[in-house]
């Protein structure tokens, strides 16, 4: 599906997905494609059906439970590895998207591995 896309749509969504904490502000990533911020978040909401803030949220909040699954990092490291300053921010982001705490998220899987 990428072949059909904007090639400056299709960078985004790799970066996006590859390297979510490297986008610190949407308008200087759009600068850096040589586009304006609102002719970004226009095409690129054509073309993908979601606002770019909103599929790198999405991005980040998969790579943040994929971090909770797979590493022993605290939930601060993550937070920070994801580009975030706020360690309550991205906690709250995280309970808005999976419908809990990242801490309580790792301990029920903690759980699930015992057979608990």
């Amino acid at each position: 599906i990428e072949s059909s896309l904007d090639p400056n749509i299709a960078r985004a969504i790799r970066r996006f997905r590859d390297a979510p904490a490297s986008v610190i502000s949407m308008a200087d990533f759009a600068r850096e494609l040589g586009l304006s911020r609102s002719h970004f978040d226009r095409k690129f909401s054509q073309q993908v059906g979601q606002a770019p803030k909103q599929f790198l949220l999405n991005c980040k909040m998969i790579h943040a439970r994929r971090l909770l699954e797979s590493s022993h990092l605290q939930i601060g490291e993550i937070a920070n590895a994801l580009g975030y300053r706020d360690i309550y921010f991205f906690s709250r982001q995280f309970k808005q998207f999976f419908g809990c705490a990242p801490t309580a998220y790792r301990c029920s899987l903690d759980y699930t591995k015992v057979g608990l």
